[in-house]
């Protein structure tokens, strides 16, 4: 229960926690290696290693990042420069604006650091609305980058208006020095001294190799690599800090003329960040226009899905990384896709349901499986079979596999599984059948308790108009009350269930999907997404308008109208 919230679960909001060393990326981006890619393919690591070693560092995997974070897409870096002109602010700077961008940046810092300082981050998940939706605290760290920037400009602004200000703060501006660039050149002459060029996951994969021969000159090449990319970057900085801090010395102290100190201050920050930038954003980012207006050629296995004209389907897509890539979607409804701010249920289901499922299926498709082995494999995906899941890629220069046991757009069951909580809930949907049973948390009981529960063998349910937001199915020949279980997810807050014409109760089976008690007869059901904030805030904007329109009105009959009598 500790590890619950209101949002997501907080081992799973604090995975991508910044580590406390690597809040030097600040001022020295590539302090924990940079971005997440094999240590083989970074120039300044490559250089250090012998090619007789190359191969098995590519081999192994080896990653040129060695930070706290599972991977990343680069360092979050203000600038070396930038970070002087910041601590130099804070000793220099008059008035309050300082103390709150100081605060901002702590409480930042502090907050992307996550599951390294859990118990701020307990608090802030706990009870700040909102906190707890996100799914990787170290976004919080956008807050430092905009604020140590804006006191480094303040700090420029009274450099500028006032040069005397460094002579009259000499102590601070060689403090502020030692801080920065000082501590850079510590940096670089005794790396091992401050730092560990192996992540904590490395270390306990290592650890389980003890022993083994040659190890320890593998760990020592890896490391040696490492600080050739660490040291590359801290003397950068070191660099920039001593560029721009002598700059300020010359403005200061010798009174350089005002052109020339306007004109490098930009050159500096534009030779720190530029390059920089073009590590994660350069010209292998842009692609030429024909590639954008057809950015996923068309395969044969998407072309053969595409020949389906059913309306409503899913596919599993087994050639790319299902939850993490969204090119599937391109296409088809997938079972997979990539969004920052997933629903909190289909990821559960994602993670207890959909891969071990993956798991297993994977491991009979790569042993040559016979025709009943896959049919078996393909009735226990019982998760993708909920989920409508007709198709599977298994290559894409292939014709996909077509899975028979897709339980389509909605089904009867004939027995209901009552279970105490979501929990139970969750790992009952591996033993049932689910084209038969449904597994039901006890909070529903009340909806279907004395009611003769039954599936006809002549009932039909089919879905005959699909929109994102409409779904509309016909029902016929139920002679007793049915539950029908629906393949799409259960997501009360705005979606309405309407059984011909007139609201009724829906509620949750098998964790993730929507369910419906129906009498006997023939029926419409329609699913309709009629959120009533919407509604209110399109009346509200409605009569904003109005409003807006009326006082442009009654201001230039004014005007015109004073015009007149001045006349």
């Amino acid at each position: 229960l500790k590890n619950k919230t209101s949002g997501l679960d907080k081992d799973y909001a604090t995975q991508w926690s910044y580590g406390k060393a690597e809040t030097f990326s600040l001022m020295i981006p590539n302090i924990k290696g940079g971005a997440s890619d094999l240590l083989i393919n970074n120039k300044k690591a490559i250089a250090t290693i012998e090619p007789k070693y190359r191969r098995a560092l590519y081999e192994a995997q080896i990653n040129q990042y060695w930070g706290d974070q599972p991977f990343t897409s680069g360092a979050v870096y203000t600038g070396a420069f930038v970070v002087f002109l910041f601590i130099l602010g804070l000793f220099i700077v008059k008035g309050k604006y300082k103390w709150f961008l100081l605060i901002a940046t702590i409480i930042s810092i502090l907050l992307a650091w996550g599951k390294n300082f859990m118990w701020l981050s307990d608090i802030f998940l706990d009870y700040f609305p909102g906190y707890n939706k996100f799914r990787a605290v170290s976004m919080i760290l956008v807050i430092a980058e905009l604020s140590i920037p804006i006191l480094a400009v303040i700090t420029l602004y009274e450099i500028y208006k006032k040069p005397t200000i460094i002579k009259e703060n000499k102590k601070w501006f060689f403090i502020s020095l030692a801080l920065t660039a000082g501590l850079a050149l510590l940096f670089w002459l005794m790396p091992t001294t401050f730092f560990s060029f192996f992540s904590a996951k490395e270390l306990e994969e290592f650890s389980k190799q003890a022993g083994q021969k040659g190890l320890d000159e593998f760990l020592n090449i890896i490391e040696t690599a490492r600080i050739a990319v660490f040291k590359a970057d801290v003397i950068r900085s070191f660099l920039f800090i001593i560029i721009g801090a002598g700059l300020i010395y010359l403005w200061s102290f010798f009174k350089l003329h005002k052109t020339v100190f306007l004109l490098a201050l930009p050159v500096i920050f534009a030779a720190d960040l530029i390059p920089v930038t073009n590590r994660y954003l350069n010209k292998d980012n842009y692609v030429n226009k024909k590639i954008i207006d057809n950015p996923f050629p068309i395969s044969k296995a998407d072309e053969i899905i595409l020949n389906d004209k059913e309306a409503y389907f899913r596919v599993y897509n087994m050639t790319v990384n299902t939850f993490n890539d969204a090119s599937t979607s391109y296409y088809h409804k997938s079972v997979g896709g990539y969004h920052g701010a997933k629903l909190k249920k289909y990821q559960e289901f994602i993670d207890y349901v959909l891969i071990p499922e993956i798991t297993t299926f994977y491991s009979v498709i790569k042993n040559n499986p016979t025709d009943s082995s896959l049919k078996a494999a393909l009735y226990n995906m019982k998760g993708f079979n909920m989920l409508n899941t007709k198709y599977i890629i298994y290559n894409k220069d292939a014709p996909p596999l077509l899975n028979p046991y897709a339980l389509g757009n909605a089904w009867f069951i004939n027995n209901i599984k009552i279970v105490p909580d979501a929990n139970t809930e969750i790992t009952e949907v591996a033993n049932i059948d689910p084209s038969n049973t449904v597994v039901v948390d006890k909070r529903y009981e009340h909806l279907f308790v004395n009611k003769d529960i039954k599936r006809d063998t002549n009932a039909k349910i089919m879905l005959i108009s699909y929109k994102p937001n409409c779904l509309e199915y016909k029902v016929e020949n139920l002679k007793h009350t049915h539950l029908a279980v629906f393949s799409d997810i259960f997501y009360p807050n705005g979606w309405n269930a309407y059984l011909d014409g007139q609201i009724v109760p829906h509620f949750r089976v098998n964790y993730l999907f929507r369910a419906m008690i129906m009498p006997p007869g023939n029926h419409s059901v329609i699913f309709k997404f009629e959120p009533k904030i919407f509604y209110i805030g399109e009346r509200i904007s409605l009569v904003g308008s109005i409003l807006l329109y009326l006082t442009l009105l009654t201001t230039l009959y004014w005007q015109i109208r004073r015009k007149r009598k001045k006349c």
